[in-house]
């Protein structure tokens, strides 16, 4: 577990406490020499760590056990502010080994001795930084050097007391950016949009490239990551005030890039590039459920490179790799964007052939279509070659599979995957190199 940061920390003199729902009992909380920063659950957090200040950062965050059984809230934490110390609560039973990003574990009753040795004397009993005003539920963030209508950020800062902080107002707020981000396509940008035109009652607010900014409208740059993520506008917005909301995009911007690489991350094999089992289920029963609203066919292949194991013993596990990838950057070469490559386990991949919109070809039908792929895949992997496997590189590759089709095969998930699977025993059974298809299309 990490000490507590030293009271000498300029960071943590101006810093803030973060309670999530009550993982520190309210007459305790009112004993921090600082106003805590008091939230109702993760994602409220997660808002308030995104959209902290530097002048004002949160320094710590005390979260209930329970908010680390459906996921890491922790790492979640650290990925938007690495600095964040955060501090596990339990409620008096042991808590186990702590997840990854948790920098201390305390259990209920907490009382002042607990708290002083988590975070410091500073932070208790009123022997640290002088307590502050209560700020907005959500601290948002102070803007950064006004920017003059063109897109590239001025030289020198104006001075901080002469910007005004940016509060959100209206019906839009803090949890439906939350929510565009962790569930929605198109991410924060469009809610941030609307929620600054609600909160200033400006005209004409968009976030444009540099290239398309009309001379005499208001503009200031937004950066994401210290890049930058284009020009926000707005007709007849104050420079001063447009930059601190272009500040505040900024940093929803950024949490919500991170995030989402964040999500990429999860969902990918780390050797190939495909997707992993756990995307795999997901994507299924998503795309199965599009296809019985849209009255379109979705078809499921299981296959597994045969004998790969000999490859591994004889070659070393290198080659093997580079087959695993190749495998896949071929498979890729063959589909289309809506369809999906995963990697269900060692050498066993399984392809979605999802047809929701057009055909695959004029006049093609499915399963027909998948069925020239898949034996055009099968044909394509025998004469690839492999420079790690030296002279036999050439013709020595062969994998067996199956397929099943909804509505045909099977209407959920699990039915499509068991008998994809099972017809890819078939194919094994029947002396490997071979792939087997349901009723209605030829095998072989």
């Amino acid at each position: 577990m990490s000490t507590p940061a030293s009271p000498a920390s300029p960071r943590h003199a101006r810093g803030r406490v973060l309670i999530v729902g009550e993982a520190v009992p309210a007459d305790l909380a009112a004993c921090f020499s600082a106003s805590p920063l008091c939230v109702r659950d993760v994602y409220d957090a997660l808002g308030a760590v995104a959209t902290s200040t530097a002048r004002q950062p949160i320094v710590a965050a005390f979260v209930p056990a329970a908010a680390f059984e459906t996921g890491n809230a922790a790492r979640a934490l650290k990925r938007l502010d690495p600095t964040v110390q955060v501090i596990r609560v339990g409620n008096g039973h042991a808590l186990g080994d702590a997840p990854d990003g948790v920098d201390d574990d305390l259990r209920s009753p907490i009382d002042r001795s607990m708290l002083r040795a988590t975070l410091g004397a500073e932070w208790v009993n009123g022997e640290g930084p002088a307590a502050t005003a209560e700020p907005p539920p959500i601290v948002r963030p102070d803007p950064p050097v006004p920017t003059a209508s063109a897109p590239s950020p001025p030289a020198a800062s104006a001075p901080a007391e002469s910007v005004p902080r940016v509060t959100v107002t209206g019906d839009l707020g803090d949890t439906d950016l939350l929510h565009a981000m962790l569930e929605t396509p198109g991410g924060v940008r469009p809610v941030a949009l609307a929620l600054i035109t609600q909160s200033t009652g400006w005209e004409g607010v968009q976030l444009l490239e540099a290239d398309d900014l009309t001379p005499g409208i208001p503009a200031a740059t937004v950066m994401v990551d210290g890049v930058s993520a284009g020009v926000l506008v707005a007709e007849n917005a104050p420079a001063v005030t447009l930059a601190a909301w272009a500040e505040w995009l900024g940093r929803w911007l950024t949490a919500d890039t991170r995030y989402r690489h964040a999500r990429v991350l999860a969902d990918r094999d780390d050797l190939t590039g495909a997707w992993n089992r756990r995307y795999f289920r997901r994507f299924l029963g998503d795309v199965i459920e599009r296809g019985r609203a849209c009255r379109r066919p979705v078809t499921v292949m299981v296959f597994d490179i045969d004998d790969f194991k000999q490859y591994n013993d004889r070659f070393g596990h290198q080659a093997g790799d580079e087959i695993l990838r190749e495998t896949v950057g071929l498979l890729d070469s063959v589909i289309r964007r809506c369809d999906r490559v995963c990697r269900i386990g060692g050498d066993e991949f399984a392809v979605v052939f999802a047809d929701l919109e057009a055909p695959r070809e004029s006049g093609s039908r499915h399963p027909e279509s998948v069925e020239l792929i898949a034996r055009r895949f099968q044909e394509q992997i025998g004469s690839m070659r492999f420079p790690k496997l030296g002279q036999d590189a050439r013709g020595t590759l062969s994998i067996s599979g199956g397929l099943a089709t909804f509505p045909w095969d099977g209407d959920r998930p699990e039915a499509l995957l068991a008998l994809a699977d099972q017809r890819a025993l078939e194919s094994k059974r029947r002396g490997k190199n071979h792939l087997t298809f349901g009723a209605g299309v030829s095998d072989g």
